[in-house]
């Protein structure tokens, strides 16, 4: 009986289609009213499960997931497909423009080389398709977020940690926290420095290293530089400094 609850569920939020610019896409929706966008690791999860039930469907999850990035290697924490984000809403999510704007410019737990994996077990064609992307996007990961060289992923955004408005946020980003009217203003400050983590940390900002960010990216990429546990602890205790949420 769970099993086809399940079953049900996936396939009622299953969404294809095709976006304006000719991108075909489908992907499944977390709930249709509220959440009907795509979002990185919970495709990663609903790709899992559909590995049970349709695997075709499970392949082109992933596949829409990597068709919402760049190919630089960014795949975005939410990728906005045949519904555009609310304009109430809009100004709240972390794009680059409040308008027009076809995902996220923020990331989320990189969970999609170990989806893949999974995936593609059997299947060595589809394993191979991954490959290219793959290293793209943890390499751009290596490059963007570990601005120190220690192996210690950076997050400028709670909501790329997985768990967005937390409580342990609060002392961190104050007036700025998620739900307090702040909010806005974090946001608008990440667009204005373009999500850049280096040029927040040139002007002063708190950079927050999530271990789950790392030690998901670690499962199916390189090892990190430092990947002794007693520097692991140091570089987290150099890059946890004093910071003042108030700042302009």
């Amino acid at each position: 009986m769970l099993d086809a609850a399940a079953e049900a569920a996936l396939r009622a939020n299953w969404r294809p289609g095709t976006r304006r610019d000719g991108t075909p896409f489908a992907f499944t929706c977390p709930a249709p009213r509220r959440y009907k966008h795509q979002w990185y690791w919970d495709s990663c999860f609903h790709a899992i499960a559909w590995t049970h039930i349709d695997r075709a469907r499970a392949k082109e999850e992933l596949r829409t997931l990597l068709r919402a990035g760049r190919t630089d290697g960014f795949v975005p924490h939410t990728a906005f497909w045949g519904w555009p984000a609310g304009w109430r809403r809009a100004p709240f999510y972390a794009t680059d423009s409040i308008r027009g704007a076809t995902a996220t410019a923020s990331i989320g737990p990189p969970f999609l080389a170990v989806a893949w994996e999974l995936v593609a077990e059997g299947d060595p064609e589809f394993a191979a398709e991954g490959l290219g992307p793959l290293r793209a996007h943890l390499d751009w990961l290596a490059h963007e977020r570990d601005v120190d060289g220690d192996g210690l992923l950076t997050i400028i955004h709670p909501d790329e940690s997985g768990l967005d408005d937390s409580p342990k946020y609060d002392p961190v980003f104050g007036w700025m926290a998620h739900h307090r009217p702040g909010y806005f203003h974090l946001v608008h400050r990440c667009r204005r420095l373009g999500y850049d983590a280096r040029g927040r940390d040139r002007r002063g900002r708190r950079r927050d290293p999530r271990a789950l960010l790392t030690a998901v990216s670690a499962l199916r990429g390189r090892p990190p530089p430092s990947s002794r546990p007693s520097r692991c602890r140091r570089a987290a205790a150099r890059r946890v400094r004093p910071h003042s949420p108030s700042a302009p």
